[in-house]
């Protein structure tokens, strides 16, 4: 079970990262942004971004997304929403992003707006 479940988990982390990727292409391509360009800005975005993950893994470990914020729910939130409603704008799909902004809607009116946003693991989880 370990091995499939585990298999499964990486296999969503890299549909996460192609579809972001894809969303975020899309978005740009929309006002006339070719994939080449906008490869060169968002590779070494997301080489930057996988630095937060350890310190995301250590806050999911330990259940403390308060500690020593960052960057807290709600200012992230705003950025979700704004990237849904840009999407829409653009004539981009948001079907990519609207479950994100769901998930951090459900933390924030948990009243988890000043945590970091790995906190959103928790309106993941079901049990």
């Amino acid at each position: 079970m370990l091995a499939a479940v585990n298999d499964l988990a990486l296999l969503s982390a890299m549909y996460g990262l192609f579809g972001g990727y894809l969303h975020a292409t899309a978005l740009a391509g929309s006002v006339g942004v070719t994939a080449k360009q906008f490869l060169s800005l968002v590779e070494p975005w997301l080489t930057a971004m996988m630095t937060a993950l350890p310190d995301y893994a250590e806050r999911i470990d330990s259940g403390d997304h308060a500690r020593n914020v960052m960057s807290n729910l709600a200012m992230q939130s705003v950025a979700i929403t704004n990237i849904v409603a840009a999407s829409r704008s653009q004539g981009i799909d948001p079907a990519f992003m609207e479950p994100m902004e769901r998930l951090a809607q459900k933390r924030l009116a948990g009243g988890f707006g000043t945590d970091e946003v790995s906190g959103i693991i928790e309106a993941m989880r079901t049990k």
